[in-house]
């Protein structure tokens, strides 16, 4: 059995005895998992802008490079 399949069926067992022991979500579990969302949110975001920039950045440099290459 692969590593991920034997970690997957480890959280299931692991599930299944916090439903029988009753062990359940509280609300402050809630809150940092909305936390850490929004935390992922603002790293995807911080991602795509970096990304635009790279692209704006080569697309400079191409062009700086055009022009560079035509006055030879």
């Amino acid at each position: 059995m692969g590593r991920i399949v034997k970690i997957i069926y480890a959280c299931c067992i692991l599930h299944n005895f916090c439903i029988d022991m009753g062990d359940e979500l509280s609300s402050e579990d809630i809150n940092i998992n909305k936390e850490i969302n929004e935390e992922i949110n603002l790293e995807t975001e911080l991602e795509a802008i970096n990304e635009v920039q790279e692209k704006a950045g080569a697309q400079k440099r191409d062009y700086l490079a055009n022009i560079l290459i035509n006055l030879e």
